[in-house]
C-alpha cells in the first residue's frame, strides 16, 4: 500500500508541474480534474493503511 501512496503522489506532482507550466492551454481543466481524483485515490489508500495498521476501527 505504501508504494500505491508514492506512486500517487509521484503521479499528482507531475501533473501539478505540468499544470503549472503549461496554464491556460485547452485540456488543463481535465488534467485539474485527474489531479483531484489522484488525490482521492491517494486519500483512500492511506485510509485503508491506517485502518490496516488498526488505528481506526469501524462499527
Amino acid at each position: 500500500m505504501l508504494y500505491v501512496i508514492q506512486l500517487l503522489r509521484g503521479i499528482e506532482d507531475t501533473l501539478d508541474e505540468y499544470i503549472c507550466g503549461n496554464a491556460g492551454e485547452p485540456g488543463i481543466g481535465m488534467l485539474v480534474n485527474s489531479v483531484h481524483n489522484v488525490q482521492m485515490g491517494r486519500a483512500l489508500a492511506e485510509l485503508v493503511l491506517t485502518r490496516e495498521a488498526g488505528e481506526i476501527t469501524w462499527h
